[in-house]
């Protein structure tokens, strides 16, 4: 490890600061018992140990450690690629995003309040993450949804979509969007597409 700030009261300058990368601290709120950083960027997570010594006759010595994790709370989620409306067997494609965050934002979609990954079978429905990195290292995150319509996803009408965005317990946040059926058009709903009329019926 480096060393990057010491305090000794016995001496007339009380105390040091070493350059580090990642560690840029505050000498006006900083003193024997109190390190306060100013900025906070990827190379400040680590490890960061404190050793207190004491001086002669007796030189104890007593080491604390504690691991420092640096998060950067993402913006979204956005929902893109979406059409004003579709019609039954129509293939949606739309994409949940978030930009800057570290780590990567875990992201969920929800076809009309269920969680896609939980009724694939159901819908039909599939989801491709993709993460890039950008210059700043943080990261950019979008999960693409691939769902062809049926009869039972109009519900009233439209097919609700939601994303949701969660960094740990630091972040937390929902897009929705409502897709409308072409027409506006509604029909009676059953757990089955058999009764389609034959200009409604799709085969896949």
């Amino acid at each position: 490890g480096q060393e990057f700030y010491r305090f000794m009261p016995t001496l007339s300058d009380h105390m040091d600061v070493f350059s580090v990368a990642g560690v840029t601290i505050d000498p006006q709120q900083s003193n024997k018992n109190i390190l306060q950083l100013t900025t906070i960027d990827r190379d400040t997570e680590g490890i960061f140990r404190c050793e207190v010594s004491t001086e002669a006759p007796h030189f104890y010595t007593g080491v604390e450690m504690i691991s420092v994790r640096v998060t950067a709370i993402p913006s979204g989620p956005f929902i893109t690629g979406l059409s004003p409306s579709y019609e039954v067997g129509d293939m949606v494609e739309a994409n949940c995003s978030t930009h800057k965050s570290l780590p990567s934002p875990s992201i969920t979609w929800y076809i009309n309040s269920q969680k896609v990954e939980e009724t694939e079978d159901i819908f039909s429905a599939k989801t491709v993450l993709f993460t890039s990195r950008r210059g700043d290292g943080l990261l950019d995150s979008s999960l693409q949804l691939r769902v062809k319509l049926r009869r039972k996803h109009f519900t009233g009408g439209n097919v609700k979509l939601k994303c949701v965005a969660m960094l740990g317990d630091l972040f937390l946040q929902t897009n929705e969007a409502s897709l409308e059926r072409v027409g506006g058009q509604t029909f009676a709903m059953d757990d089955s597409d058999d009764n389609v009329p034959a200009n409604d019926m799709e085969l896949w």
